[in-house]
């Protein structure tokens, strides 16, 4: 886990690594350097699932999608409620000046969460339940729309279980 506006997770595998959230654009590129000082090598990222379109949680998308095999997933709505987010921005945007600046003060905060967050793409979506797999992780992620956004999603990992002979 990487602390920041909301955390950023890895969960890594002998096929590559999950990446499940971002931050914000400004915290993207500082939540690998934790990754990998951590683990001791670059990561080898597989797989990017959102549980959200805000911009705390997409915008340092682009510091974890540098290699073409990487694949981002979010829930069927995630476009559609980015897009909203968007064309809300300038009746939120004086609201949050005094709410939430008074929690985040950085600057650049603000500019992430109106104008900075570039779209990540391409996106893979699914409905309901979908089930990913990277080396001998599997997560299942389903979609909770009645969460904090409508795009909402829970990762659920499951391990699998290793025989034992004896």
């Amino acid at each position: 886990m990487s602390r920041g506006t909301s955390y950023s997770y890895l969960v890594t595998s002998e096929e590559g690594d999950v990446v499940i959230n971002t931050g914000t654009p400004y915290q993207g590129g500082r939540n690998r350097e934790r990754f990998e000082h951590l683990l001791g090598r670059p990561l080898k990222v597989r797989k990017i699932v959102f549980t959200q379109s805000r911009p705390d949680h997409i915008g340092g998308w682009a510091a974890f999608a540098d290699d073409p095999l990487v694949q981002t997933i979010a829930q069927r709505a995630f476009p559609r409620i980015a897009h909203e987010r968007k064309l809300l921005a300038s009746y939120f945007q004086p609201r949050a000046k005094r709410v939430p600046a008074t929690m985040m003060p950085k600057k650049e905060h603000e500019d992430a969460w109106y104008h900075g967050t570039r779209d990540p793409e391409p996106l893979t979506l699914f409905g309901d339940t979908c089930d990913v797999s990277v080396g001998s992780r599997r997560f299942e992620l389903h979609s909770t729309p009645s969460g904090e956004t409508l795009d909402s999603l829970v990762v659920w990992l499951r391990w699998r279980a290793h025989s034992v002979s004896g």
